[in-house]
């Protein structure tokens, strides 16, 4: 069995920079010759919040930036449907946004 590898600060300090910025873990502990196993407990001892495996990262957009894009899309003709898989929405949740900024008639 090899010895466990350590990583410096600076590398621990850019590995969290690049998983926050939305690389996998298997590839970041690859390209730092570690086990994802290792990296996970690296991350997880810095504090950060480990994605759940095999879900692509997404910046977390405000629902006030969802409702106006749902809104520009609607207004440009594209249905409720094709917008919730254009913004990875619920379909419901467009349904409501919308709903929310109908003017009254």
């Amino acid at each position: 069995m090899s010895a466990p590898v350590e990583l410096s600060p600076a590398e621990i300090a850019a590995a969290v920079s690049r998983y926050q910025a939305g690389e996998g873990l298997e590839p970041l502990a690859r390209s730092l010759g570690i086990r994802a196993r290792t990296l996970r407990k690296v991350l997880v001892d810095e504090g950060v919040a480990i994605r759940p495996a095999g879900m692509p990262w997404v910046y977390p957009r405000s629902r006030a930036e969802i409702a106006l894009d749902a809104l520009a899309l609607h207004d440009a003709g594209a249905s409720m449907r094709a917008i919730s898989v254009e913004l990875g929405v619920a379909y419901s949740t467009i349904k409501l946004l919308l709903s929310e900024q109908a003017s009254p008639r």
